[in-house]
């Protein structure tokens, strides 16, 4: 019985002290520490804990006497107890885990081109209000087109903010309901999606691209703000370049507008 006993958690002296108390009835602390072979000071902490289990209950204070539960519901509440506890355990593990997934994940460098694009997408789709844009170029595949407009016409806002290019170039954005402004583009390239998730696009001599994804409102409002400063000093309209802006006029690019 002892090793059982011990496969449950228990020490081997609290073991020693439940299997005397099992065989010798209601019983005294002396009593237990003659048939145990353990001191009397250590059995009055051993005792408290047994009794706490649901082991044994006492009858007596002074002096202190004990006796024995009925042995198979004291072994029964005790095994659910500990079930109950592991159970606890695994769900502290599990939000851990889950917060450490979270953390590792918060940022994430894309080192390809169409990686960022693949990604795009998947964000575009997954946006729900506002999509604002810094960008180099205005590449737009079929695929990008659908849920972009997908997006707009399901209220979404989107912005754009890049290079003044003749009206070929952008057309199918607008077709897709973006609103484009034009400006010197800044060096740093990014997109924000809801003011939650942040995309950084680099390009240097190590990767011909890559992007750095930052999942933290923090960080997204920080990019919207900056990006709310382009747009305000960006080209009112399509066709209006900044220079012209300051002194008052509008200065259309060859070709038909979209």
């Amino acid at each position: 019985m002892k090793k059982e006993l011990q496969k449950l958690g228990l020490s081997e002296y609290k073991t020693r002290a439940l299997a005397a108390t099992l065989e010798l009835g209601a019983c005294s602390i002396t009593q237990i520490s003659r048939k145990s072979g353990l001191p009397t000071s250590k059995l009055y902490e051993i005792v408290s804990d047994l009794s706490r289990r649901g082991f044994v209950r006492v009858i007596q204070q002074r002096p202190l006497r004990i006796e024995p539960s009925e042995f198979e519901t004291a072994l029964k509440n005790y095994v659910e107890s500990k079930k109950a506890d592991l159970d606890a355990i695994h769900k502290e593990l599990a939000a851990l885990q889950t917060k450490s997934i979270a953390k590792t994940t918060q940022f994430e460098v894309v080192n390809s081109r169409d990686g960022f694009f693949v990604r795009v997408k998947s964000a575009v789709s997954s946006s729900k209000k506002e999509i604002c844009a810094v960008v180099r170029n205005y590449r737009l595949d079929f695929d990008l087109k659908q849920r972009v407009s997908e997006f707009t016409k399901n209220g979404g806002r989107l912005r754009l903010i890049g290079p003044n290019v003749s009206a070929d170039k952008t057309k199918y954005w607008i077709e897709a309901g973006a609103h484009i402004r034009f400006i010197d583009v800044p060096s740093t390239r990014f997109t924000v999606w809801d003011g939650q998730r942040t995309a950084i696009g680099f390009k240097d001599q190590s990767y011909d691209y890559f992007s750095l994804w930052i999942n933290d409102s923090v960080v997204g409002k920080s990019f919207q703000k900056m990006f709310d400063e382009y747009w305000n000093d960006a080209s009112a309209s399509l066709y209006t370049t900044k220079k012209s802006q300051k002194h008052g006029r509008r200065k259309k690019p060859s070709g038909k507008a979209a």
